[in-house]
């Protein structure tokens, strides 16, 4: 049986990887901000977990991202940072517990083409 807890792994050392998938674990608290070191980053995938909070300001140095899945979590709120993301296709934040308006940045997204809430 997996241990709850934090995404403690050090994130800081891995620059150019390109797809990270910690989906399916049972990681809660919030999304570590270093994970805006990993500015190569195309698909971001932490579904499936009990993650919490806000999407943190991280993602402004993540621009290459296409694909970001934070379904099935407990994140609570969208910030207005995601104009960065000027090739994202795919955003799905569903099963949370998001409330408030959407940010009038994801209208910039011309490359979007799946968003579920």
């Amino acid at each position: 049986m997996m241990k709850k807890g934090p995404i403690t792994i050090s994130l800081e050392s891995i620059i150019s990887l390109d797809t990270l998938d910690l989906s399916n674990n049972q990681f809660e608290g919030p999304i570590p901000n270093s994970l805006g070191n990993m500015t190569s980053l195309i698909t971001l995938d932490l579904s499936n977990n009990q993650l919490e909070g806000s999407i943190p300001t991280f993602s402004r140095n993540v621009t290459s991202l296409i694909e970001l899945d934070l379904s099935y979590n407990k994140l609570s709120s969208l910030t207005d940072q995601f104009g960065v993301y000027e090739s994202i296709s795919i955003l799905d934040f569903s099963n949370n517990k998001i409330g408030g308006e959407f940010p009038k940045s994801l209208g910039k997204l011309s490359s979007l083409t799946t968003f579920c809430v």
